[in-house]
């Protein structure tokens, strides 16, 4: 049996001051609000850094939220290119529980609406969403359900997947799933869980899943953050504020919250470097996280991952050293999907910046600024691969292709 993790995270009433606070800044027509969480991912930096900027164009990413549905009606979500995949508990475009429309408004609320909040990627031309409803009314699913709504993200073109779940034992079978999705040029991100304790909880602990934990407005693990050897990197989850069914919001607290705060920040990233693939922005996500201890120190450990997931960070590590900073990549694609602290990343002091490389070693002006790769091939595109190597020491500047079956 699946469900929405062990039912440990906490809500509040819809009735609250918090959601009257939001309800009457609605019906005032007043500015929409900013929540914690998006300024500690440093989301707003990136929007600054790309606004108007043609040196940051935008290709588009496909999100896919594995969960409860999805309240298309919302005002304050995307309403338009919204697809579903519907596994036995009703049309996806629909949510009785609130779990998966809340999801949906940390990775996508619209932004500059006046309404309600913003999301990690407030321009819904940038993104798009696909929904598989995995689970039913009560947040409850199968191993079926659940396989049916991963199916549905790689046949729907998905390139990230964000399941806000847990539960079921370690199975062959959806390693394989996840297997296949991963050479597919896909990124899938699971909650760690919600019990506070060292744990394996499954989708999260496969290798080929970033397992994600909970921070809370102080950037530290929230006491309830399960954590393992497989834990990679943290997200806000205590009390967030996002939409749920109604035109209305509440205020959840959990793992199952930090899970789409990373893969928002994952999409938001992603689409302004696409050439790259889902390993190298796995690995640039958690090498540009912020340590957290909360014990004092830093690095990478079993409680906190690599640490707080940081947009702008990551962003200038791939504006700095392209699609090298995420390290290279492996055939097939899930052979470096270790996870955890063991994930394979870049040594970023062997790099070297990509505006020095338009410089020969010897101090010449190299008149060569751009190079176009064209390649051939059938229809099974993503399963071949290319590189590019400076000749003088071997050093990987780029690969392909990017993911999925565009090639």
């Amino acid at each position: 049996m699946y469900k929405l993790p062990y039912n440990s995270i906490e809500q509040f009433p819809l009735d609250s001051d918090m959601h009257r606070q939001l309800t009457q800044q609605h019906n005032r027509t007043l500015t929409e609000t900013q929540r914690y969480g998006v300024a500690q991912t440093q989301a707003p930096q990136v929007w600054a850094a790309t606004k108007n900027n043609p040196k940051y164009p935008n290709t588009p990413v496909k999100v896919c939220i594995v969960d409860t549905g999805y309240d298309r009606t919302h005002e304050d979500l995307p309403q338009k290119g919204v697809t579903g995949t519907n596994t036995g508990y009703g049309p996806p475009l629909t949510d009785e529980d609130g779990h998966g429309t809340h999801v949906a408004g940390v990775i996508g609320a619209v932004g500059k609406n006046g309404k309600g909040i913003v999301g990690i990627n407030p321009d819904p031309n940038k993104f798009s969403f696909h929904i598989s409803k995995a689970l039913n009314d009560e947040g409850l699913g199968t191993a079926t359900s659940v396989l049916m709504g991963i199916k549905g993200c790689i046949s729907s073109g998905a390139k990230i997947i964000s399941m806000s779940l847990g539960g079921g034992p370690k199975s062959n079978i959806f390693r394989e799933l996840y297997k296949e999705a991963y050479d597919k040029g896909i990124l899938v991100f699971a909650a760690a869980g919600n019990l506070g304790i060292r744990r394996d909880d499954f989708p999260a602990s496969y290798g080929l899943v970033v397992s994600v934990g909970a921070v809370g407005q102080n950037s530290k693990r929230a006491d309830f953050s399960n954590w393992s050897s497989q834990l990679e990197i943290m997200g806000p989850g205590v009390d967030i504020v996002s939409t749920f069914p109604g035109n209305k919001y509440g205020i959840l607290s959990g793992t199952s919250m930090a899970t789409p705060y990373v893969a928002g920040v994952a999409a938001l990233v992603w689409g302004h470097f696409p050439q790259c693939t889902n390993q190298q922005i796995r690995n640039v996500l958690a090498r540009s996280a912020k340590p957290i201890n909360n014990s004092g120190g830093g690095g990478c450990s079993n409680r906190n991952g690599w640490g707080l997931v940081q947009a702008k960070d990551a962003f200038d590590l791939l504006d700095k050293y392209g699609c090298a900073a995420g390290g290279k990549n492996f055939s097939p694609q899930s052979a470096g999907a270790v996870g955890g602290c063991n994930q394979p990343l870049a040594d970023i002091s062997k790099l070297t910046p990509r505006k020095d490389l338009a410089t020969h070693s010897n101090g010449a002006s190299n008149r060569c600024q751009k190079l176009l790769v064209k390649l051939l091939t059938d229809d099974y595109a993503y399963e071949t691969s290319w590189e590019l190597r400076r000749k003088d020491n071997g050093q990987l500047l780029n690969s392909g292709p990017p993911t999925g079956r565009n090639f």
